[in-house]
């Protein structure tokens, strides 16, 4: 059970007894009240331990981030959780055990296949998005839930630390692809809502994961551009929205500043949660019009949309069904056949 104060939301945060929160979200000192307060309670933690801030346990050591030993061990990659069973392009789970990719038992229909999009889904194999490749370290439920929005809302920046050392795990995979130089910019928000917020939470762990890039043998130097995008427009929430609906709603709403400093050069966009990818992409789009070479997105969690989580893909995963028991579609017909049919 999650400790009382995650059900908050942001509007519950906002809200209190102080007269400072009476202030329009505009004004500077809202601005600074809500960091003072951002920097009393990282303070207050350490000092004066409190139950952990995602399962509500006594926190037995001292520390600036509220979060037991526990819940920060639970905090396990997708890739192992469900045996890598998403898409190779945007990270969206493969719908089905059968689809191809999608399971173990199916791998041994990639071999036969291996020339085939096995492991993209049906929006990747229709249309490339404008990013090369798309990473997460994990689904957005549970404790890296928790912890996203200890930093988001409840203006926990220490928890920016460990996000970045998660989001450092999940970029595995796309450092040996990605360019010695490459630029490292964080989805911006609009002005109005980081003066609300006090900060860009994308920019607090990107910050951190420079830190840990560096300390890393990676033999590559990136540079942050906090300065390239922004966010010129203010745009409504996007729950509730259909795809369409939420492509109208960032269209637009981005502009690339200082182009020189991304011109041929290879750019990785940070962000906290990929939802649907609208915002990743529109941002995508707009850094490769402003002359970035390649733009790759690296997000801490990723929604899933097929409604399967991992602990429930992992056993999925852990069925091997011999290859006669493959659906007809992907059965071979001879030995060289390579291809659907």
């Amino acid at each position: 059970m999650l400790h009382a104060s995650r059900a908050r939301g942001p509007r519950e945060l906002h809200s209190g007894a102080s007269s400072a929160t009476a202030l329009p979200a505009t004004s500077p000192l809202y601005a600074l009240f809500h960091a003072l307060r951002s920097a009393a309670a990282s303070v207050a933690a350490t000092v004066f331990p409190a139950p952990c801030r995602i399962c509500g346990d006594p926190l037995e050591n001292l520390s600036r981030l509220p979060v037991c030993d526990g819940c920060i061990a639970s905090l396990a990659p997708m890739a192992m959780a469900a045996q890598g069973n998403f898409c190779e392009i945007c990270g969206e789970g493969l719908a089905s055990p059968w689809f191809p990719g999608g399971s173990m038992a199916v791998q041994q229909a990639d071999a036969l296949f291996a020339d085939e999009p096995f492991r993209r889904c049906g929006l990747c194999q229709k249309a490339q998005p404008p990013y090369e490749r798309a990473v997460a370290f994990a689904s957005y439920h549970g404790a890296v839930r928790d912890l996203v929005h200890l930093l988001k809302y409840e203006h926990v920046l220490s928890s920016a630390q460990l996000l970045a050392e998660l989001l450092a795990e999940a970029l595995q995979p796309l450092l040996p692809l990605m360019a010695a130089d490459t630029v490292v910019i964080p989805v911006p928000l609009h002005v109005e809502r980081r003066r609300e917020r006090g900060f860009n939470q994308s920019e607090q762990v990107l910050r951190a994961l420079l830190d840990q890039l560096k300390l890393a043998p990676t033999g590559r130097l990136f540079h942050a551009g906090l300065d390239v995008l922004a966010r010129t427009r203010a745009t409504k929430s996007q729950t509730g929205l259909t795809r369409p609906q939420r492509k109208a709603n960032v269209r637009g709403a981005f502009k690339a500043k200082n182009a020189a400093k991304i011109a041929g050069r290879e750019v990785l966009l940070l962000d906290d949660v990929f939802t649907t990818g609208t915002t990743v992409a529109e941002c995508a789009r707009v850094l490769k019009r402003a002359g970035a070479k390649k733009v790759w997105v690296a997000t801490v969690a990723r929604v899933l949309k097929d409604g399967v989580s991992p602990p429930q893909r992992a056993r999925l995963a852990a069925t091997v069904v011999p290859a006669l028991e493959l659906p007809v579609a992907y059965r071979p017909k001879d030995p060289g056949h390579s291809g659907l049919f």
